[in-house]
């Protein structure tokens, strides 16, 4: 179970070293929905993506997440898991926010049939209920040393401890904007913290800037989003 002066000691943490948080809630379904009211109390702004009926905001079109960030996002996975949305929802959270699953336990969900693994299978092929990529996903759960695992059924993580992110690491990326800004038609990005995050270089992307302008530019910032976006 979640407490708040848990998830509050946490949220410090994160927010003081600007670190992306996995968190995975793996139990029932009524004691993730608890855990999620929970969350609440610490990120009012959480976005959660489930056809839950209590929810039910499953976006068809992972187009319609790009653009935008919250301090915590909460996917569910017993509705269904897509990599490609997994992927897109994660590029949206914030500098020292959550990203959380909200899953089964482990043993009983690499045996549960994917709601929508059905679609990706080939009508010419023997029909399999099971999503080699849910086996996967447990695999890498289980060896990841950061992921925060929470389980209804054991006790709560120990908090990890990160160093604190010097704001100096970010000015490359503020020196871009910058010179970008020059050539922008609407109000210059603002130059945080947070444009080392991998949406930087869509929100640049978007705005109106001529091609010729835009070219010895560009060639600065990707190397920075490739060398972000590997971390």
């Amino acid at each position: 179970m979640l407490i708040n002066t848990w998830l509050n000691q946490l949220h410090q943490s994160l927010l003081m070293s600007k670190h992306r948080q996995l968190l995975v809630l793996s139990g029932s379904e009524h004691w993730c929905w608890q855990q999620v009211d929970s969350l609440k109390t610490v990120y009012p702004d959480l976005l959660t993506l489930s056809n839950h009926p209590s929810v039910n905001f499953w976006p068809e079109h992972n187009h319609q997440l790009l653009g935008q960030e919250y301090s915590t996002v909460v996917f569910d996975v017993n509705s269904g898991l897509m990599p490609d949305k997994l992927a897109t929802v994660a590029g949206t959270v914030k500098a020292g926010g959550l990203l959380v699953l909200l899953m089964p336990n482990f043993e009983s969900y690499t045996k549960q049939a994917d709601p929508v693994f059905a679609r990706f299978q080939s009508a010419n092929k023997p029909h399999q209920p099971i999503s080699l990529f849910q086996t996967r996903l447990i695999s890498q759960l289980k060896n990841n040393e950061q992921a925060l695992i929470v389980s209804e059924h054991h006790a709560r993580p120990t908090i990890p401890m990160y160093a604190a992110t010097e704001s100096t690491q970010y000015q490359e990326q503020q020196n871009l904007v910058a010179d970008l800004s020059k050539f922008l038609t609407k109000p210059p990005i603002e130059a945080g913290e947070n444009l080392q995050h991998s949406a930087c270089l869509p929100q640049i992307m978007f705005r109106k800037v001529s091609a010729w302008q835009f070219v010895p530019i560009i060639s600065r910032l990707l190397p920075l989003y490739i060398n972000i976006s590997s971390n």
